[in-house]
């Protein structure tokens, strides 16, 4: 299982599922867990055996607001970016789109930075990236194509 809730985490979803190339049986996945109504923040759980167990999660980040649809990527380096929405506790989905990176395969993670503010844009290399606003709760955070995207 790769969450369960409890009194740590009584709600957790929004799973999203990273492989690096260079370890093709190590599987991250990262999902946002909290409150109903309270603040949302980002966990990561590893399972190094390709989704047969799972390590118990841990908080990849937290703080300075509610984080929504977390989108975790792994790079050629290794190097894992988390990426996700940071809006008000409490308040819609959406937000500022934020990211905290990793060099030891998920164990610290390094200051939250700021990617983007609430919009769409393209990012290095080419990545689409569009930030929503959510509307009645819904139909917002941040979302990440890894399509190429050609500049004219």
């Amino acid at each position: 299982m790769i969450f369960s809730t409890n009194s740590s985490v009584p709600s957790a979803h929004h799973v999203n599922m990273a492989v690096c190339p260079s370890s093709p049986s190590k599987i991250f996945a990262a999902y946002q867990a909290g409150k109903v109504g309270g603040e949302y923040y980002v966990m990561l759980s590893i399972s190094g055996d390709g989704g047969e167990t799972w390590g118990e999660g841990r908080v990849a980040a937290r703080g300075g607001g509610s984080m929504w649809d977390p989108v975790i990527y792994c790079g050629g380096d290794g190097v894992l970016s988390l990426f996700f929405g940071l809006g008000e506790v409490g308040g819609e989905r959406g937000g500022d789109l934020m990211v905290v990176r990793s060099e030891d395969g998920g164990l610290g993670w390094g200051e939250m930075t700021l990617v983007m503010a609430q919009g769409e844009g393209v990012l290095g290399g080419g990545l689409l990236v569009s930030v929503g606003v959510g509307r009645g709760g819904w139909g917002g955070g941040a979302e990440i194509s890894k399509r190429r995207v050609t500049m004219a």
